[in-house]
């Protein structure tokens, strides 16, 4: 099942049958029931991604479903060079962030910096300095120039 709700402010969430069609473990649509709705009880979405690798449902009625990314912010990064960090990116308020440094061994912060986002580039206030890193979307990596790569999961 999917769960939709058209109007955030409505508070109606319809819980929706969907099929999923594979070939060789690869997603290739969806079968949707959008009966509860009033809609067709059987209507094909094709999986694909676009040009960034972003996974989108296009239907035949032209309407498309986009994987929303939310970009840097309030995921969990490993630390390319330092596989016992983690960190979590919070948007604070604008471009201000928060990042909580955790240990990845028993899952506690153990520091919290801030950093500003830009676009791509995300400026990090470490105790030692200011570092940038670029921001990828497609690839869900911050880089650093000093060849580190924090990698969201």
């Amino acid at each position: 099942t999917i769960k939709l709700q058209d109007d955030p402010n409505s508070g109606i969430v319809y819980n929706l049958p969907v099929q999923v069609k594979a070939s060789d473990g690869i997603v290739q649509n969806f079968s949707f029931d959008f009966s509860a709705k009033g809609g067709p009880s059987n209507i094909v979405g094709v999986f694909a991604k676009d040009r960034e690798g972003i996974p989108i449902i296009t239907f035949p009625d032209g309407n498309s479903w986009k994987k929303r990314e939310t970009g840097p912010v309030g995921v969990y990064y490993d630390d390319g060079m330092n596989p016992k960090k983690l960190y979590v990116i919070r948007q604070l308020k604008g471009p201000e962030l928060t990042v909580d440094i955790i240990d990845g061994k028993n899952g506690v912060v153990t520091s919290t910096i801030k950093a500003k986002a830009g676009n791509p580039t995300i400026t990090f206030e470490f105790p030692g300095g200011s570092v940038s890193g670029v921001f990828s979307l497609k690839k869900k990596t911050i880089s650093f120039e000093d060849g580190n790569v924090w990698t969201k999961f």
